[in-house]
């Protein structure tokens, strides 16, 4: 992997300060000028990378606990499993 381009850097940190915001989409749309899908496709790739963590290490973090979680309970929904 590579190092974060500018979009990465600007998404992570568009990220750790819309953390649980209302009106994040807008704010995606209008700060970035991009769509939400490719933020969040671009938020995904971004959070595989070593200076994501080196540089955003609360909001990478938590950001992969909550994929490893949503991973988790969709393998258990798919499994018949409780979560």
């Amino acid at each position: 992997m590579g190092a974060l381009s500018e979009l990465e850097r600007r998404v992570l940190g568009l990220e750790a300060g819309l953390a649980g915001t209302r009106g994040k989409l807008k704010v995606i749309r209008e700060e970035l000028g991009i769509s939400v899908s490719t933020y969040y496709r671009v938020l995904a790739r971004a959070l595989e990378k070593r200076e994501a963590l080196e540089l955003f290490p609360l909001v990478v973090r938590r950001l992969r606990r909550q994929k490893e979680r949503r991973k988790k309970e969709r393998t258990a929904r798919l499994l018949g499993l409780r979560t």
